[in-house]
């Protein structure tokens, strides 16, 4: 078995950027990845709530949202499901996207938006900036290192001391196509951090959650769960950073759908192409790379608000409209592709499953969720019973 290299936590939020699941992810091109199609919406106002046809007006206007849908639009939008609610928020770096979605939030009065992350320098920097713009929003911070069952553990048991039931956890935070690394757990990294550390922290505090928001990522496409070696070691050559991650974020959707099989509100979403420190430990020419390709293809990256945009929707959606245990992008529901994954991205040679951004039909597996459940509390060796129907 390998030694692990250090694990590099990055609390920033999601950030999709095209994917290649290839040896060396310096040989990029058009083909190798996926990428996200700007679909034009029509900028609206925020509408009012108070007419009896406000359920109709707000169906209408979300109808509209698309790629260019930003986060302070929706949250605008959904003003009165926000409203004196309780969200904490993991991974919320500044210039990440679950800071943006936490400004954006903030401006809807919420009753408390608590903010969980590895750095304490971070969390102030965005309490702060949130108590700039928006001063009447209370928040509080959380130490929490996914990488880390003990921190998890610690978190879990410090949010359980406190009053308030919170509405929303929106699990956010995560690592990319890191360099082969263990958890001190002895989990690869990625599978550790963004899945097996989520998965324990949400379970610990679940009696007091509402609803569950995982954000993952178009890359689900690029991997199933490897159940046989879900760490990547039972090989030298086993691991590779694009496949690990595609691994990680289907472990993400697959844990909603679990989540909403159990009665619990929950759901999955891919935010977009956004280019933030995510992408840190890249070089400049990989980098580079990554943004030619982008370009080559005609795309254009979101914006932070645009990619946060559908981490508010999600996380204040009306479940009759949407249902428990969808994958959303572009704050819509994704429809399900019968393709298997996809290393390359390359069997789309009309860009239409691409465009559509469509969820792989393993990722949505009932059957699926249950066998990644039972594998997680084998791994953690703990059993979590939920029960809500």
């Amino acid at each position: 078995m390998r030694e692990g290299r250090g694990l590099n936590s990055d609390d920033s939020g999601w950030t999709d950027v095209p994917y290649c699941a290839v040896e060396n992810i310096k040989r990029l091109s058009p083909e190798s990845h996926s990428l996200f199609t700007i679909h034009h919406s029509p900028k609206q106002q925020p509408i009012n709530h108070n007419h009896n046809h406000n359920h109709h007006v707000l169906t209408n206007i979300m109808s509209s949202y698309g790629a260019e849908t930003t986060s302070d639009q929706v949250a605008a939008d959904l003003k009165d499901q926000i409203q004196g609610k309780t969200i904490l928020i993991t991974g919320v770096s500044p210039g990440g996207l679950g800071a943006a979605a936490a400004l954006s939030i903030a401006a809807s009065s919420p009753a408390l938006i608590i903010l969980a992350g590895r750095s304490e320098s971070k969390l102030a920097a965005t309490a702060a900036t949130i108590a700039a713009a928006h001063p009447d929003t209370p928040t509080r911070t959380l130490i929490l290192d996914l990488g880390s069952l003990a921190s998890v553990r610690a978190a879990a048991a410090t949010v359980n001391t406190w009053p308030e039931r919170i509405d929303v956890l929106l699990n956010n935070a995560g690592i990319m196509a890191q360099p082969f690394a263990l958890t001190p757990e002895g989990f690869e990294s990625q599978f550790g951090t963004n899945h097996i550390g989520h998965f324990v922290f949400t379970n610990l505090i679940l009696s007091k959650v509402t609803r569950v928001v995982n954000v993952s990522s178009d890359g689900h496409q690029l991997s199933d769960i490897h159940y046989d070696d879900p760490n990547f070691t039972a090989t030298p050559d086993a691991y590779n950073p694009w496949i690990a991650y595609g691994q990680a974020k289907t472990a993400n959707i697959l844990f909603a759908v679990a989540l909403a099989a159990r009665g619990v509100q929950a759901y999955a979403l891919h935010p977009g192409v956004i280019m933030t420190n995510l992408v840190a430990h890249m070089g400049a020419e990989e980098t580079a790379g990554l943004i030619a390709s982008i370009e080559a293809r005609g795309r254009a990256l979101k914006t932070l608000q645009q990619g946060a945009a559908t981490h508010v929707y999600a996380s204040f959606c009306d479940e009759a409209q949407v249902p428990s245990g969808s994958y959303l992008a572009d704050c819509r529901v994704a429809e399900v592709s019968k393709k298997g994954p996809n290393a390359n991205f390359g069997e789309d040679p009309d860009g239409t499953e691409e465009k559509r951004m469509l969820l792989r039909a393993y990722a949505a597996d009932k059957e699926n969720a249950e066998r990644l459940w039972k594998l997680s509390e084998e791994l953690v060796g703990e059993k979590f019973e939920v029960a809500r129907k």
